[in-house]
């Protein structure tokens, strides 16, 4: 079969950035700790690291694939049934190394295009007070340095994108 979706994974200390990318490599949405793939379809992952040797790890899907700083390994895997499967970082990357966890979410085909359709829009803005009083919080800190959240100033790259944090099955890694 040929491959239907391309992401690239980046290992960073201590959470995974995934970028779901469209057929010319620009970026469609980005997530961490968290990959949705659509059900019995070859993925293609890209793999790096912008920091320290990473190790991908899988169990339920595929085989461990180191990620190396500089360099791109690809993975190509079959997504199989609709499931949840735990991931980690089999490589000893520094000390939070035990709290570096992915999850990785087989949706059928269906569920998968619209979650995808959702994670390429910006965040939805505040609809009460006590939203318009986070975000500001958020905004005028400086986590809007490291974290992106799209539609805002908050366009860090070096911290997980928040953009739709409260979409993920878990928070932080």
């Amino acid at each position: 079969d040929d491959v239907t979706l391309t992401i690239e994974v980046t290992g960073r200390q201590w959470f995974w950035d995934v970028r779901y990318l469209d057929a010319d490599g620009d970026e469609l949405a980005r997530t961490a700790n968290e990959i949705h793939l659509p059900e019995h379809q070859d993925v293609e992952l890209l793999l790096t690291s912008a920091d320290v040797a990473h190790s991908f790890w899988v169990p339920g899907l595929d085989r461990k694939m180191d990620l190396i700083p500089g360099r791109t390994n690809t993975l190509v895997l079959r997504s199989g049934e609709p499931s949840d499967y735990d991931g980690a970082c089999a490589e000893f990357c520094g000390i939070q190394h035990t709290n570096m966890r992915l999850l990785v979410v087989v949706d059928d085909t269906d569920d998968f295009a619209a979650w995808l359709q959702q994670q390429a829009e910006p965040a939805a803005a505040p609809t009460n007070e006590l939203e318009l009083e986070g975000q500001q919080v958020l905004l005028g800190s400086a986590c809007a340095y490291c974290h992106t959240i799209d539609g805002t100033n908050a366009t860090g790259r070096v911290g997980p994108d928040l953009t739709h944090v409260g979409s993920r099955q878990q928070l932080a890694a």
